[in-house]
């Protein structure tokens, strides 16, 4: 994917198509499809080669485009680029809906505390104890 964002890139500077817009027309894909490609050029080349070898080992060319050009490209700065690269994309934890037992014995343990600071055994369901 990163060599064919090369070639594009290339292409578009040479002057071998009027715009991205018409590339886009002639490869049948989005103009934000090619946008994304040509982002991908100006990371960081030490990002490049990774990028590179990642390709090449798991096989699947369209990994992290789109983070690479939404986080880390829109970066214009090598090392903001590199920063961002190495915490890689942040996935956004769904909560957990807990079991009964667990939510019955959280439910026990937030309850105001007794004079002595325990809750009484009574208070605490019998699958708990």
């Amino acid at each position: 994917m990163l060599a064919f964002a090369h070639r594009l890139e290339a292409d578009l500077e040479r002057g071998r198509f009027v715009s991205a817009s018409e590339l886009a027309r002639l490869l049948g894909v989005s103009r934000e499809r090619i946008s994304r490609l040509r982002r991908l050029t100006v990371l960081a080349p030490d990002i490049q080669e990774e990028l590179l070898f990642l390709e090449m080992v798991d096989r699947r060319e369209d990994v992290c485009v789109k983070w690479l050009t939404d986080k880390v490209a829109r970066h214009l700065d090598w090392e903001e680029q590199r920063r961002v690269w190495r915490e890689g994309p942040r996935r956004r934890r769904r909560r957990r809906r807990r079991p009964p037992c667990v939510a019955e014995a959280l439910a026990v343990l937030q309850e105001p505390r007794r004079a002595n600071g325990a809750a009484s055994s009574s208070q605490m369901p019998a699958h708990v104890e």
